[in-house]
C-alpha cells in the first residue's frame, strides 16, 4: 500500500471510520461546558457567567462581572481529560484596583461558599498561581479549571483560530487534525503541558496551522496532518532556526521577523486564499491593540522556539525545558517511522496497527464514556439514522467497501454471499414453521402425503 494513499484508506476502515467520527467535532455536545458559537469580534458569545442583576461577588456589592471561557473547550478541541479556561472581566476602573487582589479575594468567596454546604458543584483544591499570566485553578467536579483576570488575549486567540476553520472548511477538518495531534501527544507519548515544562496547546495549534499552510494541497485527513506533523518537526533545525506561519526564521536575526527565503515553503495557503491572508492581518491588529504591554518586549529565545501567529514577539515554545525538548524530537521521529511503517502494511493488518499507536488514546476515551449516563432510548428507523451519518460524515458500510482496494472487496463479497444464502434459508424455514403452527390441519396433511410418499417407495 502505497504511502501516498495511506491517509484515505485509513480513514475508509471501519475502526478509523469510527475513530474519525469519535474527532468530528460538527456534532459532538460539550460535557462540561455550554458552547456558543462567537457571534462577532467586539460581542463574543462565549458567556459562561453574568451576574445580572448585580451579585456580591469579591465582596463588593453592585459590580457586574462577566466570565468568557477560551481555548479548547469553546473551540470544541479539548480532550476527556481537559480543563476549562476562563477570564473574568469587569469595567476598566475596577479591573485597575483589582489587578493585584482579585485572585486572593475570589478564593476566599469560594471557600466561603464551600463551608457553608449550599453550593451547586464540589469545588475543591483551590489555588493562587504568581505566574506570568496570575491564576486561580481549582477542581469543579473533579475536571480542572484555571480562572484568570481580564485575558482579552485568549479571546482574540480564540476568534482567529474559530475563523481559520470556518475558511479551511472540509468538515471542520481543521479542529479535527488538532484533536487527533493532541491526542497523539498527550495519551501516547505525554508531549503537551505547558505546566510540566512541554508544549503549550496554543503552540500545537499553531505548529498544526503551519502544517495546513505548507502541505495544503495533499492533505484529506487528520491523520495525514499527523503524518506531515510529525516528520516536518522532527527534522526541523530548531538549533539555529525559529518556526513562524510563513517559514523558518534564523535565530541569529530576531528580533527581525523575516523568513529565510531559501527554507520558505512556496504555493503556501495564505499565499493561494486571500481571506486567511486577510484574517490573519485582522487578528494581528487586534491582538496589538489589546495586549500593549507587549510591545518592545524582546522575543526570549528557548530551546523550541514558535513564534506566535498574532504576536510576533512572543515565544510559544517557552514552556519547554532542554531535557523535554530531547525527547520531544525523538517522540516525533520515532511516530513518524511508525505511521510510515503502518502504511507499508496490507489494508487489514494496517488498521489494527493503527489503533494499537493509539491504545491509550481509546483506553481514556472508554474510561471517559465509562462515567457519562446513559442516553434514553428513543425509536429511530433506519432512514433518520442514515440521515444523521450522512450528516455527520459517517461512512456505511457498503461505502467503505467501495474504497477498498478490488481484491479485499472480493476476498470480503465472498463470506457475505454464503452468509445471504444461510439467511435465506433460515427466512424459508421460519416462514414454514410460521405457517405449520397457523394451520395445524394443512400441517396434517403435509405429513399424510409424507407418509404416503415413504410408503410408495
Amino acid at each position: 500500500m502505497a504511502l501516498t494513499v495511506f491517509p484515505r484508506f485509513i480513514c475508509c476502515g471501519a475502526t478509523a471510520c469510527t475513530w474519525l467520527h469519535v474527532l468530528n467535532t460538527s456534532g459532538a455536545g460539550c460535557a462540561v461546558a455550554t458552547f456558543v458559537h462567537p457571534s462577532a469580534w467586539g460581542s463574543v458569545a462565549l458567556s459562561t457567567c453574568s451576574c445580572s442583576p448585580p451579585a456580591p461577588l469579591f465582596g463588593w456589592h453592585g459590580l457586574q462581572v462577566n466570565a468568557y471561557m477560551f481555548g479548547s473547550v469553546p473551540l470544541r478541541t479539548y480532550l476527556p481529560d481537559g480543563d476549562i479556561d476562563l477570564s473574568v472581566f469587569c469595567s476598566q476602573e475596577v479591573a485597575q484596583s483589582m489587578r493585584d487582589t482579585w485572585a486572593l479575594k475570589l478564593q476566599t468567596v469560594i471557600e466561603q461558599e464551600q463551608a457553608a454546604g449550599n453550593a451547586p458543584y464540589r469545588i475543591g483544591d483551590v489555588t493562587v498561581i504568581n505566574a506570568e499570566v496570575k491564576l486561580l485553578k481549582c477542581l469543579v467536579d473533579n475536571i480542572v479549571v484555571d480562572i484568570s483576570f481580564n485575558q482579552m488575549g485568549g479571546l482574540v486567540t480564540l476568534n482567529f483560530l474559530e475563523e481559520i476553520n470556518s475558511l479551511i472548511g472540509n468538515s471542520n477538518i481543521f479542529k479535527r487534525s488538532i484533536i487527533l495531534v493532541k491526542a497523539w501527544c498527550y495519551y501516547e507519548s505525554r508531549l503537551l503541558g505547558a505546566h510540566h515544562g512541554l508544549i503549550s496547546t496554543y503552540a500545537l495549534e499553531t505548529l498544526v496551522l503551519y502544517v495546513f499552510n505548507k502541505y495544503h494541497g495533499s492533505i484529506d485527513s487528520p491523520l495525514a496532518v499527523l503524518y506531515n506533523f510529525l516528520v516536518e518537526f522532527s527534522s526541523f533545525d530548531w538549533d539555529h532556526y525559529c518556526l513562524s506561519l510563513l517559514g523558518p526564521v534564523p535565530l541569529k536575526d530576531l528580533p527581525s521577523a523575516h523568513v529565510d527565503m531559501a527554507l520558505a515553503p512556496s504555493d503556501t495557503l495564505l499565499q493561494c486564499d486571500s481571506r486567511l491572508a486577510d484574517s490573519l492581518a485582522r487578528f494581528k491588529s487586534e491582538m496589538a491593540s489589546c495586549r500593549a504591554d507587549m510591545k518592545g518586549r524582546a522575543f526570549v529565545i528557548r530551546c523550541l522556539n514558535i513564534m506566535d501567529p498574532l504576536l510576533p514577539n512572543n515565544n510559544l515554545g517557552r514552556s519547554v525545558v532542554r531535557s523535554s525538548f530531547a525527547r520531544i524530537r525523538r517522540a516525533f521521529g520515532h511516530g513518524a517511522a511508525l505511521l510510515r511503517g503502518i502504511a507499508s502494511k496490507e489494508p487489514d493488518t494496517g488498521v489494527e496497527e493503527l489503533d494499537r499507536l493509539f491504545k491509550n488514546t481509546w483506553a481514556a476515551l472508554r474510561k471517559h464514556n465509562s462515567h457519562q449516563p446513559a442516553p434514553a432510548a428513543t425509536a429511530i428507523t433506519p432512514q433518520q439514522q442514515q440521515q444523521q451519518q450522512q450528516q455527520q460524515g459517517v461512512l456505511t458500510p457498503m461505502q467503505i467497501m467501495a474504497r477498498l482496494p478490488k481484491q479485499v472487496q472480493m476476498q470480503l463479497q465472498q463470506p457475505m454471499q454464503q452468509l445471504q444464502h444461510q439467511r435465506q434459508l433460515q427466512q424459508q424455514q421460519q416462514q414454514l414453521e410460521r405457517t405449520n403452527n397457523q394451520y395445524p390441519a394443512h400441517k396434517a396433511h403435509r405429513q399424510h402425503e409424507d407418509g404416503g410418499q415413504q410408503q410408495q417407495q
